[in-house]
């Protein structure tokens, strides 16, 4: 081993320990330890201390499938690196408050996964057994329950967010060109129209009344991350009842859809033959999904740079 560029040390399988909040023994029965890693532990030696070039780590589900890269130590010697056993977390529409349960993704089920190691163009691999914590009593069949309702409500997370960003954009670029000078007055009309129209669709996805839970305000990305919360909060068999909730937020969601595109079809239109004969630039689905998305990612920026702004402000946004 030692005479290898790269050796993966050989470890115990995993347990995906039961996670859980609790208190702490007083008295006699006070003590003090260690808790185990919260994930899964990866070590490897290396010869000597990479410099030059990319060291991807790389975790392959049981089908082959990519599902997680890791950043990789560089030291000479052995290595450590924990791996969280999560999907990475879905993409959460941006609202006045950062989400809470949609912040991390659901923990992957178990089986044999592999670790894939690349340096210098050579590919070094070892295998990665997860399996249940000893003490659940949830089977596996419970287990792959759990999961397949929580990826359910990880993809609506993704289909809301994509629709949220498109309307934030058609809003957007309605406003620029109300505000663009020499505009007629029933060309402006139009637009401003446009632009409350959109807003107010996007107003039944997410909150936008800043203050955080002392609002009040809950819309179709509050409720969700509600759900999905209690689906990651317990890796058994889901309830009926939290599924039946999922599929209720996917119709609605799927409404809010379907009268998005009646308004790109029956009001933007004569909104940009107006703004032709005005010599500005029509707007369009596709530009306003991406000036959505910038929107989204300047916002989820402000949060991370400011998480504190939103909960001292008490004005609504927008």
């Amino acid at each position: 081993m030692l005479a290898s560029e790269i050796s993966f040390l050989p470890a115990r399988p995993t347990q995906q320990r039961i996670a859980g909040n609790g208190g702490w023994p007083e008295g006699d029965a006070s003590y003090a330890g260690q808790n185990p890693a919260p994930g899964a532990v990866i070590n490897y030696y290396q010869k000597t201390r990479h410099i030059f070039g990319r060291l991807q780590l790389e975790i392959l589900d049981p089908s082959g499938k990519v599902i997680d890269t890791l950043p990789a130590s560089k030291r000479k010697g052995i290595n450590r690196v924990v791996w969280t056993m999560q999907v990475p977390a879905p993409r959460v529409p941006t609202a006045a408050q950062p989400a809470n349960a949609g912040t991390q993704g659901p923990r992957v089920l178990p089986g044999i996964y592999t670790v894939r190691l690349t340096k210098a163009g050579k590919v070094y691999e070892t295998q990665l057994p997860l399996g249940l914590d000893r003490r659940a009593t949830m089977s596996t069949a419970d287990r792959q329950a759990q999961f397949e309702a929580a990826m359910r409500a990880h993809a609506l997370f993704g289909r809301m967010t994509d629709l949220a960003d498109k309307l934030a954009g058609l809003k957007a670029l309605a406003e620029s060109r109300a505000a663009a000078p020499k505009l007629g007055a029933a060309t402006k009309t139009l637009a401003e129209k446009f632009s409350g129209k959109a807003d107010a669709l996007r107003k039944e996805i997410v909150a936008t009344k800043e203050g955080g839970a002392i609002t009040g305000e809950e819309r179709l990305r509050e409720h969700l991350d509600d759900v999905y919360g209690a689906l990651l909060s317990y890796e058994g068999r889901p309830g009926d009842y939290q599924i039946a909730r999922v599929e209720v937020l996917e119709r609605e969601l799927k409404e809010l859809a379907v009268r998005t595109q009646s308004l790109v079809d029956t009001d933007l239109p004569p909104l940009n033959k107006a703004l032709t004969h005005d010599a500005l630039e029509p707007i369009t689905a596709r530009a306003a999904q991406v000036s959505g998305a910038q929107l989204a990612a300047l916002e989820a920026l402000r949060q991370a740079r400011d998480p504190d702004a939103a909960v001292v402000a008490t004005a609504e946004r927008d």
